[in-house]
C-alpha cells in the first residue's frame, strides 16, 4: 500500500505554502513510496473551495479525473478556459497500487497568478542635455521586475537597455525619447507602457555686442568682427558655426562671407558693416548687424626697415650702419620727408636725430653719433607735405665692442645702477662671504662690496667707507664716479661717498662676483645698468638712458644639469630636454667658444648629474646615471651653439636668478640657460 505522496506543481516541491501558477494550467507531478507497490491508477480533484480538502468530502468543482491502469506520475492540467486571477486553487491526489488499495488524499493549494503590473512610471522634471533623463518606476510588489527600453527619435537604443538613465552625452536638442516599461515576474511579462515621449527644446540662440576692430581702420588694415554668441542666455562661443557676411558701401562683398577676418577692397571713406547669423552647432538664432565703420586715410609707416639687409642686427660695426627702407605705393606720393631718431631705448632719440627727403630709402648713420659695444634703437616715420608724422617703425642694433672697456672714462663721469638683495644660504649662520663689484675705469681702481647690512667701499687696503644698509630686501643702487670722486645712494639717498680715489690703474674691467669662497651669501641681481656719458651726483638729470646688460649662453634643447670653473672657462653638464642624453661643454668667455669635453662622452647615451674639475685643472670627474669617469685631455668641437648680448634686456627678465662661486668667479644659471660672469676681467 502506497503511505507517502510527495507532491511539485509546475516543478516545484509543494510544502505547505500555495504555488503560483498561470491561469492557462499547470503541471502537477508526484512520488510516493514505498517502493515495492506499483501505482496502477491515480484520481486528481480541483476545486475552488477548501472545504473537505484532503478527505473524500472535497469537490472538485473545476475539475476532477479518475485514471485507471496509469503508471504515469503526472497530470497536465490546461482548463478550456483560464482559471481566475488572484485566487487560490485547490486540489488533491490519491493513488491505487496493483493490490487495489487506496492511499490517503494528498491534497496541494496553487495561486493563478497576479499579471506583472505597474503603478505608476514617470520621468523626473526637468529633463534636458544638461540634466540628462531620469525614469522613476513604482512598483507593486518587489517580486514584480522591470525590462526599460528607450527610444530617440523612433529609433531603439539597446545600449540604454534596462537602464533608468538616460546621459547628458548621448542626448542631442531637438530630440524626442520615450521609454517603454515592461514589468515581469519569474512566470510571465506584464503589459508594456510606453512612457513620454518628452522633447529635448532647442536652444535659445542669439548674440549681442557686435564690433568691427580696429574701429578706426585704413584701407590696408584686416578687419575683424568680435561678438558674444549666448545659448539659452549663456555666452558658448564654442561651436559658434555662425555666418559672417561683410558689406562695403551697402554691397555684400564677395570671396569672406563666412570669415570673422576680412582683408577688403576698400579705399579711403567707404563704409563698411557686417552682419552675422548666429548659428551654435546647426542651430540658427537672431541675426546681428553692426554700426558702419569710415575707412581712413592709409597709414603713414614703412612698410620694412631694415639694418646691413638684417631685420634684427645682433652685431655690426659702429661706422658701417647702413638703414635700408620702403613704403607702400599707396602712400608713396604723399610723403615729403623722412625723420630719423636713435636712441638707446626703444623710440629714443637721445643719440641722432635727422631727416631726409620723401624719395630717399637709405641712410648711413654717421660714426662720429655712434660708440662700440652699445645698443642702438633706429626708428624711422614717414612726413606727409601737410607735416603730418606717421608711425615709426623701430629696428634694434648693436654695435661690436666692449660697452664698458671701450666707453667708460673718470674724466666723463659714468653711473652704474644695480637692483640687487643679499641674504644668509642658512637662516641660522652669519655669512662670511660677501658680493664685490669690482671696478677698474682706467683711471681709478676700487671695489664696492655689498653685504646682508651694509654696503662698503674699498678705497685701498687701509681705506674703506661702509654704511649700515638692510639688504636682505631688493635695494636699488646709484654708484656715480667723476674724476676720483665717488657716492654711493641707496633707494635715491646718498649713504656714503669718498673724493679721494687713490688706486690708478690703466686697466679697464668691470665684475661683479661673490667673494670668500664659503658659498654662505645668496645674492640675487635684478639689474646692472650703466650711464656712460655722466656722473648721477654731478647731473642727475642727465641720466636718462642707460645700457644694462648680460651675457645669454643659448644652448639650443639643452637643460643645464651643473657648472664649474676652471681658469680656462667653465664647464658646463647639460641633459637634452627629453632627458635621454647629455653633453658636457667648455665655455671660454674670452673666445666666445664652446667645446665637448671629451669625445666619447658626446657619442654615449647618459644622463649629466654633476661636473667637476680637477685641482690642478687637468682633468674633470663626471658622474652620469651610468657611473662616475674621470676625463682629461684636449676637448672637442661639439654642437653649434649662439652667444649674443643684450645689453637693454635686464638680468631679470632674461633669469639671472642667484650668483654660486668658486675661488674668485661668479656663476648663474637656470632652466633657461646659463648667465655667466666667470672672468674676473670683464663682465659683458
Amino acid at each position: 500500500m502506497i503511505d507517502t505522496i510527495e507532491i511539485k506543481i509546475n516543478g516545484k516541491d509543494f510544502i505547505g505554502m500555495p504555488i503560483k501558477v498561470l491561469p492557462s494550467g499547470f503541471v502537477v507531478s508526484w512520488k510516493y513510496l514505498p517502493a515495492q507497490v506499483t501505482q496502477q491508477g491515480y484520481e486528481v480533484r480541483l476545486g475552488s473551495f477548501s472545504n473537505g480538502l484532503g478527505t473524500d468530502g472535497f469537490v472538485g468543482n473545476i475539475f476532477s479525473y479518475n485514471a485507471v491502469n496509469q503508471g504515469r506520475q503526472s497530470y497536465a492540467f490546461s482548463p478550456s478556459t483560464s482559471l481566475p486571477r488572484s485566487r487560490e486553487i485547490y486540489g488533491q491526489i490519491r493513488l491505487a497500487d496493483q493490490f487495489g488499495n487506496l492511499s490517503a488524499w494528498k491534497y496541494f493549494t496553487t495561486y493563478v497568478n497576479d499579471l506583472p503590473h505597474i503603478v505608476n512610471a514617470s520621468f523626473n522634471p526637468n529633463p534636458s542635455i544638461s540634466n540628462g533623463i531620469s525614469l522613476s518606476v513604482i512598483k507593486p510588489t518587489e517580486d514584480i521586475m522591470i525590462k526599460v527600453r528607450w527610444y530617440q527619435n523612433g529609433k531603439l537604443q539597446s545600449y540604454l537597455d534596462d537602464t533608468f538613465n538616460v546621459p547628458s552625452r548621448n542626448i542631442e536638442y531637438g530630440d524626442s525619447w520615450l521609454a517603454q516599461v515592461i514589468p515581469y515576474d519569474d512566470l510571465e511579462n506584464g503589459f508594456a507602457t510606453d512612457i513620454g515621449p518628452v522633447s529635448i527644446a532647442t536652444p535659445d540662440i542669439s548674440g549681442s555686442g557686435i564690433q568691427i576692430f580696429p574701429s578706426l581702420p585704413n584701407p590696408d588694415d584686416i578687419l575683424e568682427v568680435r561678438y558674444d554668441l549666448t545659448k539659452n542666455g549663456l555666452v558658448e562661443n564654442s561651436g559658434d558655426e555662425s555666418i559672417v557676411r561683410w558689406y562695403v558701401n551697402e554691397v555684400e562683398a564677395t570671396g569672406v562671407t563666412g570669415s570673422k577676418f576680412a582683408r577688403l577692397n576698400i579705399r579711403p571713406g567707404d563704409k563698411v558693416h557686417v552682419r552675422v547669423d548666429t548659428n551654435w552647432s546647426g542651430f540658427d538664432g537672431t541675426s546681428l548687424v553692426s554700426s558702419s565703420v569710415i575707412i581712413r586715410p592709409y597709414n603713414l609707416q614703412l612698410k620694412y626697415l631694415v639694418i646691413n639687409g638684417a631685420n634684427d642686427a645682433g652685431g655690426v660695426s659702429y661706422d658701417s650702419v647702413n638703414a635700408f627702407w620702403s613704403v607702400s605705393d599707396n602712400i608713396k606720393n604723399e610723403i615729403r620727408a623722412f625723420t630719423v631718431k636713435v636712441g638707446h631705448a626703444e623710440g629714443g632719440g637721445s643719440v641722432y636725430t635727422t631727416a631726409v627727403l620723401g624719395s630717399t630709402y637709405s641712410l648711413f648713420l654717421p660714426p662720429n653719433t655712434l660708440r662700440k659695444g652699445m645698443d642702438y634703437y633706429l626708428s624711422i616715420a614717414p612726413v606727409d607735405a601737410s607735416g603730418n608724422i606717421g608711425l615709426y617703425e623701430t629696428i634694434y642694433f648693436k654695435t661690436f665692442g666692449n660697452t664698458w672697456l671701450d666707453n667708460v672714462s673718470a674724466r666723463k663721469g659714468y653711473t652704474i645702477l644695480l637692483n640687487l638683495k643679499c641674504n644668509p644660504v642658512d637662516p641660522e649662520k652669519t655669512p662670511l662671504d660677501v658680493l664685490s663689484l669690482n671696478v677698474s675705469d682706467g683711471t681709478n681702481s676700487y671695489v664696492v662690496d655689498f653685504y646682508t647690512n651694509f654696503v662698503r667701499i674699498n678705497v685701498d687696503s687701509q681705506t674703506k667707507i661702509q654704511s649700515l644698509v638692510d639688504n636682505t630686501v631688493f635695494r636699488n643702487y646709484i654708484i656715480s664716479v667723476f674724476n676720483n670722486a665717488i657716492f654711493i645712494y641707496v633707494d635715491g639717498k646718498l649713504v656714503c661717498n669718498y673724493d679721494s680715489l687713490s688706486q690708478s690703474t690703466n686697466d679697464i674691467s668691470l665684475t661683479l662676483i661673490p667673494r670668500g669662497g664659503n658659498g654662505d651669501l645668496r645674492s640675487v641681481v635684478s639689474y646692472i645698468r650703466l650711464g656712460l656719458d655722466s656722473a648721477y651726483h654731478s647731473n642727475s638729470s642727465k641720466i636718462t638712458e642707460l645700457t644694462s646688460f648680460s651675457e645669454i649662453i643659448d644652448l639650443p634643447n639643452a637643460i643645464v644639469s651643473d657648472i664649474e670653473h676652471t681658469p680656462d672657462g667653465v664647464l658646463i653638464g647639460t641633459k637634452d630636454i627629453s632627458g635621454v642624453y647629455s653633453k658636457i661643454y667648455n665655455y671660454n668667455p674670452s673666445k666666445k667658444n664652446y667645446y665637448f669635453g671629451v669625445e666619447s662622452i658626446a657619442l654615449s647615451s647618459f644622463v649629466v648629474n654633476n661636473v667637476n674639475s680637477s685641482p690642478n685643472n687637468e682633468s674633470f670627474a663626471v658622474s652620469t646615471n651610468r657611473g662616475a669617469s674621470i676625463f682629461k685631455g684636449d676637448p672637442l668641437i661639439g654642437w653649434d651653439s649662439s652667444v649674443e648680448f643684450r645689453s637693454l634686456a635686464d638680468l631679470s627678465a632674461n633669469n639671472w636668478i642667484s650668483f654660486s662661486s668658486s675661488g674668485n668667479a661668479g656663476i648663474s644659471m637656470s632652466s633657461d640657460g646659463l648667465l655667466i660672469s666667470n672672468d674676473f676681467k670683464t663682465v659683458g
